[in-house]
């Protein structure tokens, strides 16, 4: 597993080229579940973890992904820890050519509090640009709240707050230029009920709303086969 991460002063101006910093980019995982799901927040997130190691290990779509020969990469979300020396941390758990057995090390999947939808997606839409591979999937886990208050302390440089409309709109920005370039965008929604319309605001029809774990491997599944025989 690896950790990139990148200096504060970096993260208000997101939409610079980034994609030399990080390469051969597939999953991101997104949502501040550990303070949406007290006290549950352990078993929440074990039950998380669960759904991505299944659905990378036992999936329909792994074993289709096995058989098309094409790569799997797995990636963490961003989240910042607040403070002078902020960073923005990618973790990567898995990459395209290494054996499937490291599918285990999501186990080591820590949720966090802040995240920025719009700068991870923009990050994996240009490293995925410069894979050899004709088709581009991009799979983002979320709860549909793309949100990132951080920590304010004074006399410290902190990042402009990202939540509300602003967020919405620069995440949905993101998913519109990476589908311009041909990346296949599916949004996986594990969020509550209320959330839903902002989701559909962010992916459009090329999302799914997973209501029982064990739908979601048959679910995503669906959404791979049907790309993938489109092309």
């Amino acid at each position: 597993m690896e950790d990139v991460r990148w200096p504060a002063e970096q993260l208000e101006e997101h939409h610079l080229e980034i994609s030399n910093r990080i390469r051969n980019l597939f999953w991101t995982v997104s949502g501040d579940y550990d303070t949406e799901f007290e006290p549950d927040t352990e078993k929440y997130v074990y039950s998380k973890q669960t759904v991505l190691y299944e659905a990378v290990k036992q999936g329909a779509f792994a074993r289709y992904f096995d058989q098309k020969k094409l790569g799997m990469y797995l990636m963490k979300k961003l989240h910042f820890s607040a403070g002078e020396d902020m960073l923005l941390p990618l973790q990567r758990f898995r990459n395209y050519e290494e054996p499937r057995e490291t599918n285990e090390r999501i186990f080591q999947f820590r949720a966090y509090a802040n995240n920025r939808d719009g700068l991870a997606l923009k990050t994996v839409g240009s490293s995925l640009m410069e894979r050899p591979e004709k088709n581009k999937i991009l799979i983002v886990l979320s709860d549909g709240k793309p949100c990132d208050m951080s920590i304010q302390r004074p006399g410290t440089r902190q990042p402009k707050i990202y939540d509300g409309e602003k967020a919405v709109k620069d995440t949905a920005y993101e998913v519109r230029w990476a589908r311009n370039q041909g990346i296949f965008v599916i949004g996986i929604f594990v969020g509550n009920e209320e959330e839903l319309s902002v989701e559909k605001r962010i992916y459009g029809k090329d999302f799914a709303y997973i209501r029982n774990i064990s739908n979601f491997s048959r679910m995503v599944g669906t959404f791979l086969r049907r790309q993938i025989d489109m092309e």
